[in-house]
């Protein structure tokens, strides 16, 4: 399948995921609902990597390449699925994707200096254009009293778009080594699943009130959805550039920002101009990549 088609698709679901994981997070901490993602994504994404991939290569592989992908996956699942439910709770869904929206234009300067990546004017353009969201909602007056002071700067969707610009970047560096992407991840959950068991159990964070089971099918609906859209993610970042499958990535953006709302209905996930705005940066900055030429 088409590198632009692999990252389209995991686009369309992480803006599901994330809307469904907001349902999660409305009742219980962040980090059991981390945990309880990665258990349905893991599950998943292990069992399609040895259902589709070549087991033998695993015979010649050496230590590198499943130690870095298990560092991938602590910093790009635990940390960033984490943070990034912190800041749907404190700023919501929509707001938090735009936000995140800012992770092509650090992936693809890190891949330019790298991995020697062509950074061309149109994709660079591109990049920016997308990322200009970040400014908008940052700027952006409390609707209703619903984001408080303190969560004007999105430190933690910040955090995340920074994860998530350098991750990739990484996962480029083991396909080298291991030409395996659904392997990749696998490796990438099993490490992630063990640190995000270490945070629940050493009590880092304080538990919300809410019992997991109050959330069971919202954890495993975005599960489900997020483990297909990691599928699709390395398929990607296996097929084309990094810069232009970050970008496709943001067809997430309008995803969330009009799912949220339609599955959340608090006044927090209802659109705004700004908002609108924004998502709109991101779109025309996602199609300036594709017209770019990238494939």
């Amino acid at each position: 399948m088409n590198g632009v088609i692999w990252a389209g698709l995991a686009g369309l679901f992480f803006g599901l995921h994330q809307a469904f994981f907001r349902q999660a997070t409305s009742r219980i901490d962040a980090s059991r609902a981390t945990l309880g993602i990665l258990a349905v994504a893991g599950t998943l994404t292990i069992t399609l990597g040895l259902l589709i991939e070549d087991l033998s290569v695993l015979r010649t592989m050496g230590w590198f390449a499943p130690a870095l992908f298990a560092v991938t996956g602590i910093l790009h699942f635990t940390g960033g699925w984490t943070l990034l439910g912190l800041s749907q709770q404190r700023i919501g869904a929509g707001r938090t994707g735009i936000v995140i929206a800012a992770n092509p234009l650090i992936g693809s300067v890190i891949a330019a200096i790298f991995l020697d990546e062509p950074l061309t004017p149109a994709i660079l353009v591109g990049v920016l254009f997308a990322s200009g969201g970040v400014a908008l909602i940052a700027r952006e007056r409390a609707p209703a009293g619903q984001i408080d002071a303190k969560s004007r700067i999105p430190w933690h969707a910040l955090t995340v778009a920074t994860i998530w610009g350098i991750t990739p970047v990484m996962i480029r560096r083991g396909l080298e080594d291991l030409p395996a992407p659904l392997l990749g991840v696998a490796m990438g959950m099993f490490g992630a699943a063990i640190a995000g068991l270490v945070i629940v159990r050493s009590g880092i964070r304080p538990a919300m009130g809410g019992t997991v089971r109050s959330v069971a099918p919202w954890i495993l609906l975005s599960g489900v959805i997020v483990g297909l859209a990691i599928t699709s993610q390395w398929q990607a970042f296996d097929s084309i550039e990094i810069s232009i499958a970050l970008t496709l990535f943001q067809i997430s953006t309008p995803v969330v920002v009009f799912a949220a709302p339609l599955i959340g209905r608090t006044p927090l996930e209802r659109p705004t101009p700004i908002m609108l705005s924004g998502m709109a940066a991101i779109v025309g900055g996602s199609v300036l990549v594709i017209l770019s030429g990238g494939s």
